[in-house]
């Protein structure tokens, strides 16, 4: 059974006085921070948080994972300029971290929840991620008139058969969810998946996630030039909501003076032009 956090609820009084858009606009990112101490990085993890928190601005919608230190995370959410943040950050009894996954909006935020995963492998093997208290964040956020559901997740490293078996159990759980909670409603969903394209073991996987929720890849959408990465944006538009790609970006500024990269992963990037039916 999942374990299920209750983050928040914001309910958001419309004003009939106030005209509603009706399409726009939303920039969205996910960015594996590799935000564990010092000793696990082997860097200044404190002194790539300053460097990384002033460019999440740039972004509507920012999806965090690895946000595992809360030094750092004030870090981040001190310098963001975004309306709504949603850490989920409570570790379970057994486990050292939290999930380390934050939300950082713009649009309103209606309701925000952090979901843990049943199962992991590995404290001190594997990729050790029983270490963290592992789960997706599930947001409903307002455009316009509609409603969009977010999903932001880090799932199971490793490559080991154990691995492969959490990870599966990963995307299982994910699956149940949305179908039991979203409908036919217009989704976005990002993080780390550690869903490798060309890995077969991984494929079926891929195919059971965007396959039974009917989501789409947006890095597929536009034809972009590296669809091979496992931190994926991926959308689903709905009747009442459209949801259309016209950006899918590996960013370029996340780099120190040196040229070195602020993170051990890509922060990758979508624009996405939405419109009420």
């Amino acid at each position: 059974m999942l374990g299920i956090l209750l983050m928040s609820c914001q309910q958001k009084i419309a004003d009939s006085s106030v005209p509603v858009e009706t399409d726009g606009q939303v920039s969205l990112l996910t960015y594996n921070v590799h935000g564990l101490p010092e000793g696990i990085t082997g860097d200044d993890t404190s002194g790539r948080m300053i460097q990384i928190a002033p460019l999440l601005n740039q972004f509507d919608l920012v999806g965090l994972q690895e946000d595992f230190m809360d030094d750092n995370h004030t870090t981040l959410e001190d310098q963001s300029t975004h309306d709504y943040h949603h850490r989920f950050s409570i570790p379970l009894d057994d486990r050292a971290y939290g999930s380390g996954l934050a939300t950082f909006s713009n649009p309103t935020v209606l309701s925000a929840e952090g979901i843990y995963y049943s199962t992991c492998y590995g404290t001190f093997d594997g990729a050790s991620d029983c270490l963290a208290s592992k789960g997706f964040q599930w947001l409903q956020i307002q455009l316009g008139s509609e409603v969009l559901h977010v999903y932001n997740t880090h799932m199971e490293a490793g490559g080991g058969e154990e691995d492969e078996a959490a990870r599966t159990v990963n995307v299982n759980e994910l699956v149940e969810h949305i179908l039991e909670n979203t409908g036919d409603e217009a989704l976005i969903f990002m993080g780390d998946t550690n869903l490798h394209p060309d890995d077969p073991v991984d494929v079926p996987l891929i195919d059971v996630l965007m396959g039974s929720t009917s989501l789409l890849d947006s890095c597929e959408a536009v034809g972009c030039e590296e669809p091979n990465h496992i931190d994926r944006i991926l959308y689903r538009t709905s009747s009442t909501l459209s949801l259309t790609p016209l950006t899918w970006e590996n960013e370029s500024g996340f780099f120190d003076s040196d040229s070195v990269p602020l993170s051990d992963h890509p922060a990758i990037s979508v624009t996405m032009d939405w419109s009420t039916n």
